[in-house]
C-alpha cells in the first residue's frame, strides 16, 4: 500500500494520485482475495495461520542446519581416511626401518598426516580399517542431494512468509487493525532502515 498523502508526486499531479489510487485499490483486492482463499477472517487467525507458517520454516531451517553439520563431520571423516588410507604403507615401513629416524625425516608429512589420522580416529572411538571411501562418498553425495531438497522446499516458505508479512502491512496501513506480532529483531531491521540516513 502507498500512503497518498505523503507521495510529493500525487500532491502535483491528478493522474499519478488517481493511478496510486487504482493500484492500492488492486493491491487490496488481491490482499482480501489472499484472505479469502486461506479462510482468514480475524487478527487472531491471521496470527494462527503465520504462525504455522514460521513453525513450518523454522522445522526446515532446524533439518538444514543438522544436514549441513552431519556433512562437515562426514568430509572431516573422509579427509582423515583417505590420508589414514595413503600413508599407512609408509608409517608401517617406517616401523620396519633400521634407522627409523632417517626414515621420519625423508617422510614426515606422511608420518605426521598417519598420526593425525590415528588420533581422529582414536578420539571418535572408530576403526578405520573397516571404513570404504566410496561408501562415505555416497554417504555424502545422499546428504547432499537431502540438503538441495530442503533448501528447494525452504523457498516457497519463505516466500509466504515475505508475501505475509506485506499483507499483514497492507491492513494495518488501510484498515489501522494490527494484524502481526512481529519478531523483536524485525522490528530492530524496521527500526534501523528507517533511522538510516538518506544519502
Amino acid at each position: 500500500m502507498i500512503d497518498i498523502s505523503k507521495n510529493l508526486k500525487a500532491k502535483e499531479s491528478q493522474a499519478y494520485e488517481r493511478a496510486l489510487v487504482s493500484a492500492n485499490i488492486d493491491t487490496m483486492a488481491k490482499t482480501l482475495n489472499y484472505l479469502i482463499e486461506h479462510k482468514i477472517q480475524t487478527p487472531e487467525e491471521f496470527q494462527i495461520y503465520v504462525s504455522g507458517i514460521r513453525a513450518e520454516y523454522e522445522l526446515i531451517r532446524k533439518e538444514l542446519r543438522s544436514h549441513e553439520d552431519t556433512m562437515l563431520e562426514l568430509s572431516e571423516k573422509i579427509k582423515f581416511t583417505q590420508n589414514y588410507k595413503k600413508t599407512k604403507a609408509v608409517y608401517q615401513a617406517m616401523m620396519k626401518a633400521t634407522d627409523k629416524r632417517q626414515f621420519m625425516k625423508d617422510h614426515e608429512e606422511d608420518i605426521i598426516q598417519y598420526k593425525a589420522a590415528e588420533m581422529y580416529f582414536s578420539r571418535k572411538g572408530i576403526d578405520p580399517s573397516i571404513l570404504k571411501l566410496s561408501e562415505l562418498f555416497e554417504e555424502y553425495r545422499e546428504l547432499k542431494q537431502e540438503k538441495m531438497t530442503l533448501k528447494n522446499a525452504l523457498k516457497p516458505v519463505q516466500e509466504s512468509l515475505k508475501e505475509l508479512s506485506i499483507i499483514g502491512q497492507n491492513i494495518e496501513e488501510s484498515l489501522g487493525m494490527k494484524m502481526m506480532e512481529r519478531d523483536k529483531e524485525e522490528e530492530q531491521k524496521r527500526g534501523r532502515r528507517q533511522n538510516r540516513p538518506v544519502r
